[in-house]
């Protein structure tokens, strides 16, 4: 579920189009979002493939690191110059910097555990007004991007990319405030809570 960082974000066009402009972002790019850490298991090597074929095919797209200067974000820095940003800031911002974003990025391998996930980070891309690409296999979200139009899941459908409008953006916010709040959860909770209790 979403902190309260992200429920009293306000996404605005205008805000978002000063902080881009002050980021030197041109206001027609693409931008594609990785939001935390780079650790070996959140599968950098298939981003990494991911991100290669869209620079090549798609000369507007401008990709954003919320995270660590890792040796694979510099190379791709130097590769693209002028279209890799990277940036690390407190967590009480990362709301602000999603929200001048066009597309989360939440590509993982295939495997038991991402079987089994629940990333907050889905979460936070849409309260943040973003559509999410995202790998199948993870949790019940690449189900819940197809049923509400939310993104795109690789391998199962064309990734045609475009700017995020506000109408996109207040939709996805509201699906976020929708499904993925702690007042969504509390009966459940509350449930378990209980039964743990007696």
């Amino acid at each position: 579920t979403i902190n309260q960082v992200f429920l009293n974000l306000q996404i605005e066009a205008d805000t978002i189009a000063a902080q881009r402009a002050a980021m030197g972002i041109d206001k027609d790019a693409i931008l594609l979002v990785y939001s935390g850490s780079i650790a070996g298991w959140q599968s950098f090597s298939l981003l990494g493939a991911f991100l290669e074929q869209i620079m090549k095919s798609h000369a507007k797209v401008v990709l954003y690191f919320l995270s660590s200067k890792t040796r694979e974000v510099v190379q791709l820095m130097e590769t693209y110059p002028g279209r890799v940003l990277q940036n690390q800031v407190p967590p009480e911002q990362v709301g602000r910097h999603l929200m001048i974003c066009d597309y989360g990025l939440l590509i993982r391998e295939r495997n038991t555990t991402n079987e089994v996930a629940s990333p907050v980070k889905f979460a936070e891309y849409l309260a943040a007004g973003l559509n999410v690409i995202i790998s199948d296999g993870i949790g019940d979200y690449p189900e819940f991007v197809k049923t509400h139009g939310c993104g795109y899941v690789l391998d199962h459908q064309a990734v045609d990319l475009c700017n995020t409008g506000l109408e996109a953006r207040l939709r996805n916010r509201r699906l976020a405030l929708e499904h993925f709040t702690k007042e969504k959860y509390i009966e459940q909770y509350t449930k378990i809570a209980g039964s743990t209790v007696s």
